[in-house]
């Protein structure tokens, strides 16, 4: 007998984590024990007739435990009588089919009950998990799209919304899965149900080859052209006075950005994905800003990046973790105007270790081409690792540091830099939001600067917070907060930097 799909309320379904039985998961009548004894029949009291359905079904016999029946498409050797059911009755029969993988019956006394009332909610619910049951994916979905737009109840909406998204999922249509998990998220009123759907959305992503990520923001900022924080700059011992479009102008930044990602092939240690993603920023000038350089526009510091990369993780035997291959080729835009080209590969070695503790080492390099004048080319070399600890409480502790070293046709573009950064997410809340901060520290060194006989060097540091208010939002994407603030000094005037920027985004939670 195959396991049967989730049928009641109180027990809500559960996804698969590997490939699914087409007959369904597991379904519990929660509350739908049935009776010892088989009662008379309430068709016998007038006064009660219009509660009651008749249907045509092959009596299997009557067991202690309560009533065994099945329908008759099921079961055509067996002799069929007319039975009459209360409507009480009948859910509680089509529950119990359901619960003991019997679907041809809980779908035979659902579509009875249907024939009664189109809009009852528990007909439709059962239906659809036989319908599950049954391997008729895409009649189950109708049901369940029957049963959710049926009540306004939020879990019955979850529940609805759920069995559409097993449907789907065992039908291979992973996105659509996806979709309906997120109207059940919509609709889930407490945070155990929200964390079962997180976990089920996660499940259906990892059999997905297919996902998307998208990201929308809206920043004030006072530095949207990295400007420089003087007025007045010194250069081989003379005074210049910086033009304003050279200083910081203030505006506001909008940001949109997708990831697509198409897994090629998985095995037990493998797996490789083709990747694009795409980036987009432009900004509005404030008054103040349009008032100090009326020749300029927000969209002549706009900012624009498109990807493809590959990718191939392999677990190897006796490496403490993944191991990873990643190809990239991509271009910027800035000013609307081609910027520079460049090709990345870099390989990643990860490391699981004790107590949640997690680290990975990383190797790259990118060669650039710029589209400039001239067509200068750069290589860029990278050495990095990252660490994460699990804390006391749930909180976690993330480090992150790199070095670089930059190779130019250009020499005033020759660096070496070398950047930490520590991240901080305490499982405390604000305000119902979660929270996350973050300090970075980055030194850059210029042998050869035009401005200084003894070249470029750079010391920024930023800080960032962020509120995640996950408790909110539509569809699982949810809006964060985010403050970020930077300076930078410079043994060069011209590239002394401040900028503060407070951002509104909405992202995806799970």
């Amino acid at each position: 007998m195959q396991p049967a799909p989730p049928a009641p309320p109180q027990a809500p379904h559960r996804l698969p984590e590997r490939e699914p039985d087409p007959a369904g998961g597991t379904a519990e009548a929660a509350g739908c024990a049935m009776p010892a004894t088989r009662r008379r029949h309430p068709s016998h009291h007038p006064a009660r007739r219009f509660r009651a359905i008749t249907l045509a079904l092959a009596l299997a016999g009557a067991l202690s435990g309560g009533i065994t029946a099945a329908a008759q498409e099921a079961r055509p050797h067996q002799q069929a009588r007319q039975v009459t059911l209360e409507i009480a009755e009948a859910r509680q029969l089509a529950r119990a089919a359901n619960a003991r993988a019997d679907y041809p019956l809980a779908l035979e006394v659902s579509l009875a009950l249907l024939q009664r009332d189109p809009n009852d909610q528990d007909a439709l619910i059962q239906a659809a998990s036989a319908l599950i049951g049954l391997g008729r994916y895409d009649e189950a979905v109708r049901m369940a799209r029957r049963a959710h737009a049926a009540t306004r109840n939020p879990a019955q909406r979850v529940l609805a919304a759920r069995l559409a998204a097993s449907a789907h999922f065992r039908a291979g249509r992973h996105v659509r899965s996806e979709f309906w998990l997120r109207r059940a998220f919509n609709a889930a009123g407490d945070a155990r149900t929200r964390t079962l759907l997180r976990q089920e959305f996660a499940r259906v992503r990892q059999e997905n080859p297919f996902t998307a990520t998208i990201s929308l923001s809206i920043a004030p900022n006072d530095n949207i052209n990295n400007g420089s924080a003087a007025e007045t700059i010194t250069i081989w011992n003379l005074p210049f006075v910086l033009s304003p479009d050279a200083r910081a102008l203030s505006g506001t930044e909008a940001a949109a950005s997708i990831g697509l990602n198409l897994r090629l092939s998985r095995g037990p240690r493998h797996e490789t994905a083709i990747a694009l993603n795409l980036y987009g920023r432009s900004y509005e000038l404030s008054s103040e800003s349009r008032a100090a350089a009326p020749d300029v526009a927000g969209s002549d510091y706009a900012f624009a990046m498109a990807e493809m990369s590959l990718t191939h993780a392999r677990r190897f035997e006796g490496l403490p973790g993944p191991t990873a291959f990643g190809i990239t080729l991509g271009r910027y835009w800035y000013g609307g105007a081609p910027y520079i080209r460049y090709g990345r590969a870099q390989i990643t070695q990860g490391f699981e270790l004790a107590g949640g503790m997690s680290a990975s080492l990383r190797l790259g390099r990118e060669r650039q081409r710029s589209d400039r004048a001239g067509g200068a080319l750069s290589d860029i070399s990278t050495l990095g690792g990252s660490l994460g600890l699990p804390l006391a409480g749930g909180a976690r502790l993330n480090f992150d540091l790199q070095a670089a070293h930059t190779e130019s046709d250009d020499p005033t573009a020759d660096n070496d830099a070398l950047r930490v950064q520590i991240g901080y997410a305490p499982q405390a809340r604000l305000l119902g939001a979660k929270l996350a901060f973050s300090l970075g520290v980055e030194r850059r060194d210029y042998p050869v600067s035009v401005y200084d006989p003894d070249g470029r060097h750079d010391l920024t540091l930023s800080a960032g917070a962020r509120m995640i208010f996950d408790r909110i939002g539509y569809l699982g994407f949810s809006p964060v907060l985010s403050l970020e603030t930077s300076r930078t000094r410079s043994n060069v005037a011209l590239y002394e930097r401040r900028s503060t920027g407070l951002r509104l985004s909405i992202q995806s939670t799970f």
